[in-house]
């Protein structure tokens, strides 16, 4: 009798040690970058670090880091003398081998698009006045798009494309000092462009065009003649997502996201109630950020996801301040948003965050019913356990991070399993637990 009352009262701590754990759906990387008003514009994963850019001149440990940064799982750290140049920095790409950067730089750059080979930054010649928002490499051409009149030799209207030698306009110049090119995408082996651009008379493509190979052309009656803004563009199932800012009610097909197949737009799920500013596919799912505060009809603060039938939120958190995800960076199949904000819930967050559960591409941690429990977490030494007490059948895998099984067991009768890591590489590993038409995952750290 006393043996089963301890039994049962380990296992309400370590289920209230669970559930307490992850109470915290975000969580902070060091101090984060800046302080009131920055902002981090993209997040981009490469190699073994993560980089943003954006309009900031320090981390949140008050180290000059101006517009460009790069964290390395533990610490930030300045991009080689970033730091001794202008503080705004607005995107950033890897093309043949070399980081590229675009902004605002000082002496001794006088060059918008700067490289970055090892700690040493050099100029891309021929690059001054190209303001560039987005980048997208095709078939070894790197094009981009911004707000420019003028890229190499040729006038033209905010879209230009790079050989590695030499810059060309892709089209006539019309107003690009009023208008922004916000992202281009290839569907259908045409080149797609969305931006802020439908108030001019002498360019009625309504923010969304299409390049014929000499011009930007409309897309469709529904963007003409009605404001709108595009922000963010992904090739999704064989279609054509687009995300910004317009409205049902404006004569658009769905709410501030929806479709494209090369003929007809579709919704998705009612939608969004607020701007969509970033796109990201990750294990065939869609994750859509921005400023809304729902999704589908469904409450979801600024980060959701769509897995091609339904909306699932990600956040009910409230944002501080302005409340924006200006990014989504997936990296070691972990969730990072970053943006504008101080705090989300009651953590203090500056800028950007790392989600508190593991990504999957089945049914999320159900932390209500504490569908696995598993325990120590990290694993300090050979051995951990986990408990599925709501689980009676089933099948138990362990994967790492590339999705290769190391670990299977089959479950019967049975609703807990001491598991032997003793031969297994430090890191990162997922437990996936399948029962009843339905998946749960955790993530676990072998020490």
């Amino acid at each position: 009798m006393k043996k089963s009352i301890i039994s049962y009262g380990l296992f309400f701590l370590i289920s209230l040690f669970h559930l307490i754990t992850y109470s915290q759906n975000w969580l902070p990387l060091d101090k984060g970058i800046g302080r009131s008003f920055a902002e981090i514009r993209q997040v981009f994963p490469d190699s073994n670090f993560i980089y943003v850019t954006g309009s900031f001149t320090e981390d949140g440990n008050n180290i000059p880091m101006r517009g460009i940064a790069k964290w390395d799982g533990i610490k930030w750290d300045s991009v080689g003398d970033a730091n001794k140049y202008n503080a705004t920095k607005l995107e950033m790409c890897r093309y043949n081998d070399t980081l590229i950067v675009s902004g605002n730089f000082l002496t001794p750059f006088h060059e918008n698009l700067v490289k970055l080979e090892g700690a040493i930054w050099d100029t891309i010649p021929n690059s001054r006045d190209l303001n560039v928002s987005c980048f997208l490499e095709e078939n070894g051409i790197l094009y981009f798009g911004g707000g420019f009149d003028k890229c190499g030799n040729d006038s033209t209207f905010g879209l230009g494309k790079f050989d590695g030698i030499t810059f060309s306009g892709l089209t006539p110049c019309y107003d690009p000092l009023s208008s922004q090119i916000f992202s281009i995408a290839f569907f259908q082996d045409t080149l797609y462009v969305g931006g802020i651009f439908d108030l001019y008379p002498q360019l009625p493509i309504g923010g969304l065009a299409k390049w014929d190979g000499m011009n930007l052309l409309s897309v469709s009656s529904e963007f003409l003649n009605s404001a709108c803004a595009v922000y963010s563009m992904v090739v999704y199932k064989n279609e054509l997502f687009i995300g910004g800012s317009f409205q049902k009610s404006g004569g658009f097909t769905g709410n501030n996201i929806m479709k494209w197949d090369g003929h007809n737009f579709s919704e998705i799920d009612g939608g969004t109630n607020g701007i969509v500013t970033s796109m990201k596919i990750y294990n065939s799912e869609l994750y859509v950020g921005g400023f809304f505060t729902e999704v589908g009809g469904i409450a979801c603060k600024n980060i959701a996801k769509w897995d091609g039938n339904q909306w699932t939120c990600l956040n009910n958190d409230d944002f501080d301040n302005y409340q924006c995800v200006r990014d989504i960076c997936i990296y070691n199949e972990e969730l990072y948003v970053a943006g504008i904000f101080r705090k989300i819930g009651n953590d203090s967050l500056s800028s950007i965050a790392k989600y508190n559960h593991p990504l999957t591409s089945f049914t999320e941690y159900n932390k209500e019913n504490a569908q696995l429990i598993v325990y120590p977490n990290p694993v300090p030494g050979n051995e951990f356990t986990i408990s599925f007490p709501f689980i009676t059948s089933g099948r138990l895998q362990m994967v790492n991070l590339l999705g290769e099984v190391i670990i299977t067991h089959n479950i019967h009768n049975t609703t807990m399993f001491n598991i032997n890591v003793e031969n297994l590489s430090k890191g990162c590993y997922i437990i996936k637990v399948q029962a009843d038409n339905k998946c749960f995952a955790e993530k676990i750290v072998k020490q």
